[in-house]
């Protein structure tokens, strides 16, 4: 007698529902009908290179291969994140609460590493404080000589 297949864990029986993530692991192809999600991993790190240097053109070789590396890990997050924010992150059916299976080490582990990444390349978190203090700034710089700000509204006329 042969032994029997044995299907794949799912909610109703035949086969998980796919996101691609796993297979980008294995191809490193951005799955049919996901490229929109290469587009967004793209234009982060063309920000993040402008942040850097200016462009990519005036990044190092060891640099770009930091970002390189930072846009593989986006992307998979990128599908992931897009399969949790569908189905939830908790297994849906009877039985015990189980987080869904892209969440497991890995997903975890990548996120920490794009982190970890960008600290290397120098990225630092903006604190909203910080760029709202710096825009005020920007906006009403104080005139030296009358110790007051300028461009700022008169007296009273705020949000009229």
């Amino acid at each position: 007698m042969a032994p029997k297949a044995l299907k794949p864990a799912s909610n109703k029986g035949g086969r998980p529902r796919k996101y691609g993530a796993y297979s980008f692991l294995r191809t490193g192809a951005v799955p049919a009908g996901k490229e929109y999600l290469g587009n967004m991993a793209d234009q982060a790190i063309l920000r993040m290179a402008d942040d850097l240097a200016g462009g990519l053109e005036n990044l190092s070789g060891n640099q770009i291969t930091i970002l390189r590396e930072v846009r593989q890990l986006l992307i998979f997050k990128f599908l992931v994140d897009e399969k949790l924010m569908a189905e939830g992150i908790f297994k849906p059916g009877p039985g015990p609460l189980e987080l869904q299976a892209p969440l497991n080490a890995f997903y975890l582990s990548c996120c920490n590493s794009i982190i970890r990444a960008c600290g290397l390349l120098g990225l630092k978190k903006v604190s909203v404080a910080d760029d709202l203090a710096g825009y005020l700034k920007r906006k009403y710089p104080m005139d030296k000589d009358k110790g007051q700000v300028e461009n700022a509204p008169p007296e009273g006329k705020e949000g009229a």
